[in-house]
């Protein structure tokens, strides 16, 4: 780790407006993304299957 550990913990949160914003963002947007695209492939295709089961396409 190449982070300057000086003991000054609010070192750590200076860098927050930053790139370290720009990279949370890019974190939480992908996880959902990610977690998005799983639900929708999950329950689209159940819903589907549930929907052929129950009644003809409208």
């Amino acid at each position: 780790m190449g982070w300057d550990t000086s003991g000054d913990k609010r070192s750590v949160f200076d860098g927050v407006e930053g790139m370290n914003v720009g990279l949370a963002i890019i974190v939480v947007v992908g996880v959902l993304l990610g977690v998005g695209v799983a639900i929708i492939a999950v329950f689209g295709f159940e819903w589907r299957r549930y929907l052929a089961k129950s009644e003809p396409r409208l």
